[in-house]
């Protein structure tokens, strides 16, 4: 392992999401204080009347009601408390940020992360989706010492993919 091994760094999306929602925020692009389901045209949880109370402040705050586990089908079904009452960690709280950035600028969220992030603080080695020659520089995880199957991404997905180095981080 080096200072440019490439870790598969989930958690630490959160961060690079909120500092580039502050950066559409100061752009006037993304409201904070306005209703997530203002910015896609496809409600992230369809039938749920508490949606409309979901904000980017309330998602970044870790209060927008939203669960931390998935159903099923791989989808929340339903907000678990009413958004900004209580605080609670929800990686689909950041997945529907994700989808409102992205429905505002009409780019994918790799795209803005290299716009705003990654290429102005030379972040060369980070990236919401895997990128062929991380493959020779990637610290395999490990459960008790046995390797982990990671999963390699072409979509972005702030809540479960995010790849970085020490040195980008």
């Amino acid at each position: 392992m080096t200072t440019e091994s490439i870790f598969w760094a989930d958690q630490l999306a959160a961060p690079v999401l909120a500092y580039l929602a502050w950066k559409l925020h100061e752009e006037g692009i993304l409201d904070l204080n306005k209703p997530l389901s203002d910015y896609t045209a496809e409600p992230f949880l369809p039938g749920e009347r508490n949606l409309n109370y979901i904000t980017g402040r309330s998602v970044l705050s870790h209060t927008s009601g939203l669960p931390k586990r998935k159903s099923e089908n791989g989808m929340p079904t339903h907000i678990e408390f009413m958004p900004t009452t209580t605080f609670s960690y929800s990686n689909y709280g950041l997945l529907y940020l994700q989808r409102a950035m992205e429905a505002a600028t009409k780019k994918d969220l790799q795209t803005l992360a290299e716009e705003k992030i990654f290429k102005p603080f030379r972040m060369y080695s980070s990236s919401f989706v895997w990128k062929a020659d991380f493959e020779d520089r990637f610290a395999h995880p490990h459960v008790k010492g046995e390797p982990l199957r990671k999963g390699r991404t072409e979509k972005p997905n702030a809540s479960r993919y995010f790849y970085t180095t020490p040195t980008d981080y």
